[in-house]
C-alpha cells in the first residue's frame, strides 16, 4: 500500500470510531497495521478505539505510538487516560505530567492533567492544576465544571456549586456548563423551577439530546406550558427518527420503547402501549418491529404485559437484555411524545385524543380480549370472595397516597381522593342489583362492612392476573385518574372517570364519562368558574404544586356528583340515559371550553348531573 493510501484508511478508521463503529475501525486498522506495523497514527487510533470499547489491550498500541513518536503531547496525554481506565492510575498521572511537561502553554492538557488526578482522587493536587486553567484570561467554563465534579465528589459540596455557577456566568457558550449545573441544583433539592431555568438554555442549544431535552419538556408539560413542550418535542422526534432511520440496526426495522418507567406503572404500560399499537396499527407509525426492553424484576404486572406481546416483542431474559440495552440510545423511540399524521407533535394526552376518534370512526373494538383460563379461573376466586355465580359487579378504584409513599406536597396529589365519598355511590349500584370489587394495593383504606362489596385490594386473592381479570371483566370501573381504569380501557370497559384532572382533560372514549376536580383560591375560598379553570396554563397543569404556588388547590368531587355520574353510568350500561335540551346544551358549553386542548372531537361525555349542580360556574350561563 502506498503511503497516502494507508493515510486514507487511517482516516476511515477514525470516522468508524467517532460514529461508535469500533469494531469496524479496528478492522481497518488491523489491515494497515499489518502492512505498516511502525505507523504511528495506526497504533494511536487503534489503541483510541480499542479503549472505547473497553478493551485494555488498546494500552500497548498507545504505548507503541508513543515509542514512534515521543515528542507528540497529546498522544501521551491519550496514554494517560488510556491507564486509568485500566487501572494503572499511577502511570497514568505520569503520562498526564509527561503530556503537560512537553506543552505547557497547552491548557487543554493541563485540564485533561486536573481530571485525570481527580479520578484516582488525588483531590488538591486536581484542584490546583484545575484552578490554573480557570484563571486564564479566555472563559474556560469546562476547567470550572471539571473542578467542580471533583469537588463535589469530595463531598465538598458548597464549593462545587460555585464552581458550577462559574462555569455558566463566566463562560456563558459552554452548554455543559448549564447542563452540570441543573444536574447539581436538582440532586441538591433545589426548587424545580430554579432547576429548569439552566436546563432550559442547554435544551435551546442541544434540541436533539434526549437526557437534556426530555426533562425540560415534562416539567414544561407539568406546569401547563404545552406550546412550549411541543416545540422541544418536535425537534427532538425528528431528530431520533433521522438517526434511527440511519442506524444499521434501525435501517432493518427495528426500534426500542422508552422510557423505562413504561413497564414500572400500570397505568403508563396500559395507556402507552395502547396509544402505541393502535397508532401502528392505523399507519400513522412507520411499520417497525417494536422491541420492548423489561427486566422482570421492573415489570408491575407481568400479567397485563404478557397480554401486549402479541403486538409488542417483550426482551425480558437477562443475557438477552445485556446485548440489547447498548441499542436503547442508536434506535429510541419514546411513546410519550409524538407526531400526527399532519405534522404536529404532541403529549400521549393529547395525541390519544386524534387515535381514538379515528379508532372509533373505523369501528374498531378494544385491542385486547379476556382469556378464556384468566375467566374461569377469575369466576373461582370471584365466588371465594362472596360474589354470586352469574352476578354482575363494578370494579371501583380510587387512588390514594399509600402505593407511591406520596405526601401532602407530591405532584401528583391532586390525583388522590378519600373513598369515603364513594360509599352513596357504592351503595346505588348494590341497590342496582350489582356487586362492587374495590382494587388497589393492601396501603388503601379498608372499607367498612357494607352489603354486596368486596375489598379486593385487601384481600389474600390480590395477584396480577386477577387484577387483570377483574378490570377486564366488570360492567364498568368507578375510578379516579388512576392507573387502574387504563387497564379497563385495554379491554373494552367503560369507565366512569371521577376527580379527574386536569381540568382541560377528559376521557377520550365515547363510552366513558368524568367530572373534573374543581379548583379554588386556597386564601378566599371562591371556586374558579369554568372558563377560568380551563384557560393555561392551568387548563393542563399535571404538577399539583404549581397549583399551590398560584395559591389554587384541586377539590375532590363530591359524594353527590360521584353519585349522579355513577347513577348516569348504570343508566348508559341499561341503555336507559337520555339527555335533555338543557342537558345537551350545557355538555356543548363545556366541550367549547375544552376544544382548544382537544385534537378531535371525540371523546367522554362530562356527567350530566355535574353540569346541572355546577351550571353557575359558567361565566356566561
Amino acid at each position: 500500500m502506498t503511503g497516502l493510501h494507508l493515510s486514507a484508511m487511517i482516516e476511515a478508521a477514525r470516522a468508524q470510531r467517532e460514529a461508535g463503529k469500533l469494531t469496524e475501525a479496528v478492522g481497518i486498522l488491523g489491515a494497515v497495521l499489518q502492512a505498516a506495523p511502525q505507523n504511528g497514527r495506526a497504533h494511536h487510533e487503534t489503541g483510541l478505539a480499542m479503549i472505547a470499547a473497553g478493551l485494555i489491550e488498546g494500552v500497548a498500541h498507545l504505548e507503541m505510538a508513543v515509542r514512534i513518536e515521543p515528542t507528540n503531547a497529546g498522544w501521551r496525554a491519550d496514554l494517560g487516560e488510556a491507564r486509568i481506565v485500566a487501572g494503572d492510575g499511577p502511570r497514568g498521572i505520569e503520562s498526564l505530567y509527561a503530556a503537560v511537561a512537553l506543552a505547557p502553554a497547552q491548557e487543554g492538557l493541563t485540564l485533561r492533567l486536573g481530571k485525570g488526578l481527580g479520578r484516582v482522587k488525588r483531590i488538591d493536587e486536581a484542584d490546583l492544576w484545575l484552578r490554573r486553567v480557570t484563571g486564564l484570561r479566555r472563559p474556560f467554563g469546562e476547567a470550572h465544571v471539571a473542578r467542580g465534579m471533583i469537588l463535589h465528589g469530595a463531598d465538598r459540596f458548597e464549593e462545587a456549586m460555585k464552581c458550577f455557577y462559574r462555569a455558566v456566568v463566566e463562560d456563558q457558550a459552554y452548554t455543559e456548563g448549564f447542563v452540570t449545573l441543573a444536574g447539581a441544583l436538582q440532586e441538591a433539592g433545589a426548587p424545580r423551577e430554579l432547576v429548569m431555568k439552566p436546563a432550559r438554555i442547554a435544551a435551546e442549544r442541544i434540541p436533539d439530546n434526549p437526557a437534556v431535552v426530555i426533562p425540560v419538556v415534562q416539567y414544561l408539560r407539568d406546569i401547563g406550558e404545552e406550546a412550549e413542550a411541543t416545540r422541544f418535542c418536535t425537534t427532538l422526534i425528528d431528530a431520533e427518527m433521522s438517526r434511527a432511520a440511519a442506524d444499521e440496526f434501525g435501517a432493518h426495522g427495528f426500534r426500542i420503547l422508552f422510557p423505562d418507567e413504561l413497564t414500572t406503572r400500570i397505568g403508563e404500560m396500559a395507556h402507552q402501549l395502547e396509544l402505541h399499537v393502535k397508532m401502528k396499527l392505523l399507519g400513522w407509525l412507520p411499520p417497525f418491529v417494536t422491541l420492548l426492553i423489561a427486566p422482570r424484576e421492573r415489570v408491575v404486572n407481568p400479567c397485563l404485559l404478557d397480554y401486549w406481546r402479541q403486538y409488542v416483542t417483550v426482551i425480558d431474559d437477562p443475557k438477552l437484555i445485556e446485548r440489547i440495552a447498548p441499542l436503547k440510545d442508536r434506535v429510541p423511540f419514546n411513546p410519550v411524545y409524538m407526531r400526527l399524521p399532519d405534522g404536529r407533535a404532541m403529549s400521549k394526552n393529547r395525541v390519544y385524543h386524534a387515535v381514538q376518534e379515528e379508532w372509533q370512526r373505523q369501528g374498531r373494538g378494544p385491542l385486547l380480549d379476556l382469556r378464556r383460563d384468566h375467566a374461569e379461573c377469575g369466576q373461582e376466586n370471584l365466588r371465594r370472595l362472596g360474589v354470586p355465580a352469574g352476578a354482575w359487579f363494578v370494579c371501583v378504584h380510587v387512588r390514594e397516597t399509600g402505593y407511591l409513599r406520596e405526601d401532602p406536597a407530591s405532584p401528583e396529589a391532586a390525583r388522590n381522593a378519600d373513598i369515603r365519598a364513594f360509599f352513596p355511590a357504592i351503595e346505588a349500584i348494590t341497590r342496582h342489583g350489582g356487586w362492587v370489587v374495590r382494587l388497589g394495593d393492601p396501603t388503601m383504606t379498608p372499607l367498612p362492612a357494607m352489603a354486596n362489596v368486596v375489598d379486593y385490594a385487601l384481600s389474600a386473592e390480590r395477584s396480577d392476573w386477577m387484577d387483570v381479570f377483574l378490570a377486564a371483566s366488570c360492567r364498568f370501573i368507578l375510578a379516579t385518574t388512576s392507573g387502574m381504569m387504563v387497564v379497563g380501557l385495554n379491554f373494552g370497559v367503560p369507565v366512569a372517570a371521577t376527580n379527574f384532572f386536569p381540568p382541560g382533560d377528559r376521557m377520550a372514549s365515547k363510552s366513558d364519562l368524568f367530572i373534573p376536580k374543581l379548583i379554588r383560591e386556597r386564601q378566599s375560598g371562591r371556586f374558579l368558574t369554568f372558563d377560568e379553570s380551563m384557560r393555561m396554563p392551568l387548563a393542563l397543569t399535571y404538577d399539583s404544586r404549581c397549583l399551590a404556588d398560584r395559591g389554587l388547590e384541586a377539590v375532590d368531587s363530591e359524594a353527590e356528583d360521584i353519585l349522579t355520574l355513577t347513577e348516569e353510568m348504570l343508566e348508559k350500561a341499561d341503555r336507559r340515559a337520555s339527555y335533555s335540551e338543557e342537558d345537551e346544551a350545557l355538555q356543548n358549553r363545556w366541550l367549547a371550553l375544552l376544544r382548544p386542548y382537544s385534537v378531535g372531537e371525540a371523546g367522554a361525555r362530562a356527567g350530566q348531573g355535574f353540569l346541572r349542580r355546577h351550571r353557575h360556574l359558567f361565566s356566561s350561563w
